[in-house]
């Protein structure tokens, strides 16, 4: 496991001012390769900004160190800034300009990054840092203004770690099947990613989608997701090209509405299709030509209708 070295801000400040030359960023840029940490260009500079006024604050012979930066694991956003405390980890999202105006989109970032920390009995402390304005917002359930000295008693207040505890958490502990991991699933225990966000949502619309990938790509989840989002307002019904298993039939007692057969069932009772808003068929390419068949001819009928039809 790669060992990476967290900065002070000190030595961050100290490594950006060298000189205002290509050879100076390139000397930062060999700082955060042997540190192991990528970050963008403007997260340089926010960052930089961001520790010149906390140094501001601070006596010259005090420094801080522990700054984690562009901590990125799969599937949940980029954590831009991390400083990760005994009992705390302190969440820092760096926004270059316009900060004010993307509080939706910052609170949809922590959202998602909640459960992480949570899941390594860690609370977190989401601060928004706005380096156009030099303004700092502390989020719970909104946003807070809070000065530089709050966010530097937050720290000192507890023992700073020299590791970063999210580079220790297992992937298996976020990326889950919902037909292996049927308990984590039925509480929630689960992250979407950006892009199978956007197919989620897409798929509320109606329409007829096709969802492709290879195995492991997420597809099952993406589905499984979206009869938990909206089971409680449309009736579904999920059609397998194969045989159902136990594991299926488990998950479908969490759904209200949703309702799980075989392909060979529709085949048997075609007029089935017709009580339902959305058809979702999973493993498509096995369906017999006669049931493909039913199922196309269900689509007319009820496609603009507020209907859905999604084969994967």
């Amino acid at each position: 496991m790669v060992n990476i070295i967290p900065y002070s801000l000190r030595e961050y400040v100290s490594l950006f001012e060298i000189t205002p030359d290509d050879n100076a960023r390139k000397t930062l840029d060999r700082s955060l390769k042997y540190h192991h940490m990528d970050i963008k260009e403007c997260e340089k500079e926010d960052f930089y900004l961001l520790a010149k006024l906390l140094l501001e604050k601070l006596d010259s012979s005090v420094d801080i160190n522990g700054w984690f930066l562009g901590t990125d694991l799969p599937v949940v956003p980029d954590f831009d800034v991390l400083i990760c405390l005994k009992d705390n980890i302190v969440n820092i999202d760096l926004k270059h300009e316009d900060g004010e105006k993307k509080f939706k989109k910052i609170k949809n970032k922590f959202d998602k990054q909640k459960n992480i920390i949570n899941g390594i009995g860690k609370n977190i402390i989401n601060i928004v840092f706005c380096a156009d304005t030099k303004t700092l917002y502390k989020y719970d359930t909104d946003f807070k203004k809070i000065d530089f000295n709050e966010l530097i008693r937050i720290i000192q207040e507890d023992d700073i770690c020299l590791s970063n505890a999210l580079e220790m958490i297992d992937s298996k502990n976020y990326l889950i099947s919902p037909l292996k991991d049927i308990d984590r699933f039925k509480r929630g225990e689960y992250w979407l990613s950006d892009q199978q966000y956007e197919i989620r949502n897409q798929l509320f619309n109606p329409g007829l989608y096709g969802i492709e990938g290879g195995p492991g790509t997420g597809k099952t989840l993406i589905i499984y997701d979206y009869i938990r989002k909206y089971d409680k307002d449309k009736k579904i019904l999920l059609v397998f090209g194969g045989k159902i298993r136990d594991e299926q039939i488990s998950l479908q007692n969490i759904f209200k509405n949703a309702k799980l057969v075989s392909a060979k069932y529709v085949a048997n009772n075609p007029s089935i299709l017709n009580e339902y808003d959305a058809i979702l068929i999973d493993e498509s390419q096995r369906l017999h030509k006669n049931t493909r068949s039913e199922i196309i001819s269900w689509i007319p009928k009820k496609l603009f209708k507020q209907s859905n039809c999604i084969f994967l």
